[in-house]
């Protein structure tokens, strides 16, 4: 589990192989909501330099944060894993590659269902799920140093 979360679930359904959006794109932008959401959520440098450095988040800030992009890029709502944001990204990135896309629709399956009554609990458990089940199916989760 030693995958940049707030990268996990994006680079599950972008490390398959050919992608519509470059790596450095999807770094970037991630790497531009975490500061956001680093933020909004009080987390800390040492939050940021966790994520940065591939491991799941040891605070309740560095979750809040997790929770934060989860959101806002569509995968967690209501305290739960959502699929259709999940699989929405994944038309985006895969296009009309039919392989990829069922790869990460049978994740966002695995993963629907993964809540918590805590937003920041219910992120983290999201981002477990998803690499648990991209594991199984021997997709990396991530990829490089940004």
């Amino acid at each position: 589990m030693k995958c940049f979360i707030l990268l996990t679930i994006v680079c599950a359904t972008i490390g398959f192989s050919e992608q519509a959006i470059s790596k450095e794109q999807v770094i970037e932008m991630f790497k531009k909501m975490a500061e956001e959401c680093a933020g909004k959520e009080g987390a800390t440098a040492a939050d940021l330099q966790e994520a940065a450095e591939k491991k799941l988040p040891s605070t309740p800030s560095g979750k809040c944060m997790h929770a934060c992009v989860l959101e806002k890029i569509g995968f967690l709502k209501d305290n739960k894993g959502n699929m259709e944001g999940y699989v929405g990204l994944a038309k985006e990135v895969f296009g009309n590659d039919v392989a990829n896309i069922q790869k990460a629709t049978e994740i966002a399956n695995e993963c629907a269902n993964v809540s918590d009554t805590d937003r920041c609990e219910a992120a983290f458990k999201v981002v477990k799920c998803a690499d648990a089940a991209a594991q199984a199916r021997g997709v990396s989760l991530c990829f490089g140093e940004w």
